[in-house]
C-alpha cells in the first residue's frame, strides 16, 4: 500500500470513525499513487505554524519531502518519529499530507480537505513540470481560482465529497461554511467551491 495512515486520536472511537472514511477516499486514489510512499496524517489538534503560514483557513496540506526539505512545518513527532526513521538515518515517505484537528472535525470536511490534498498529490506524481509551474504561479499570490492544480483539486474533492455523502449533505456542509467563515478568503473560497460542477473534467 503506497499511502499510510495515521489518524489521531488513536483508539477511540471517534479516530475509528475518522480512520473509516479516510480509508474510503484513498481507496480511490491509490491507484493513481503507486510507487509513491505517501503518509496522511489526520491530527486531533492544529498546527499553529501552518496556520501562521498559509492563512488561518487553511484545511491541510500535500507536501514533496525529499532529502533537503525543510522541516519547520512539520510537527517534529510526525517528522522524526514516522517520515525519518532509525535515529534520523532513513526516509521513509516522499510526501505527507496533514489535515489539521478541526478540519476532522466533521466529516464531510475531512473527506474534502483530504480528497483536495490526495489530488495534489496525484497532480505532483503525474505531471511535476505542470505541478512545479502552478506551484510557482501560487507564490505570486494570484487567487487560487486561476490556479488549475486548485480548481482541480475542489472539483475532484466536491465530486469525492458527493459519491460519499450525497449532494445535499455536500451542499448544507457548504452552506454552514460560508454562513461561519474564517475570514473573507474563507466565503469566498466556499462560495467558489459551491458553484463548481462536480462533473467539470
Amino acid at each position: 500500500m503506497p499511502i499510510t495512515l495515521i489518524v489521531k486520536p488513536e483508539d477511540s472511537e471517534i479516530g475509528a470513525l475518522r480512520r473509516e472514511l479516510a480509508l474510503r477516499v484513498i481507496e480511490r486514489f491509490e491507484p493513481q499513487l503507486v510507487g509513491r510512499r505517501l503518509l496522511c496524517f489526520l491530527d486531533d489538534q492544529d498546527n499553529d505554524i501552518i496556520k501562521q503560514s498559509e492563512g488561518r483557513s487553511n484545511r491541510g496540506v500535500y507536501k514533496a519531502i525529499d532529502d533537503h526539505t525543510d522541516q519547520w512545518w512539520v510537527p517534529e513527532n510526525i517528522w522524526w518519529g514516522h517520515i525519518y526513521v532509525d535515529d534520523g538515518d532513513r526516509r521513509v515517505f516522499d510526501g505527507l499530507i496533514y489535515l489539521h484537528g478541526t478540519t476532522c472535525d466533521d466529516e464531510v470536511g475531512l473527506v474534502m480537505s483530504l480528497s483536495h490534498e490526495l489530488q495534489h498529490a496525484v497532480q505532483h506524481t503525474k505531471n511535476r513540470t505542470l505541478w512545479l509551474v502552478n506551484t510557482l504561479v501560487n507564490s505570486l499570490n494570484i487567487k487560487w481560482a486561476d490556479i488549475p492544480i486548485e480548481v482541480d483539486a475542489r472539483i475532484v474533492s466536491k465530486r469525492t465529497a458527493e459519491q460519499i455523502f450525497g449532494s445535499e449533505k455536500v451542499a448544507a456542509y457548504i452552506d454552514r461554511r460560508i454562513a461561519a467563515p474564517v475570514d473573507d478568503n474563507d466565503a469566498a473560497d466556499w462560495a467558489y467551491v459551491r458553484s463548481l460542477g462536480p462533473q467539470v473534467p
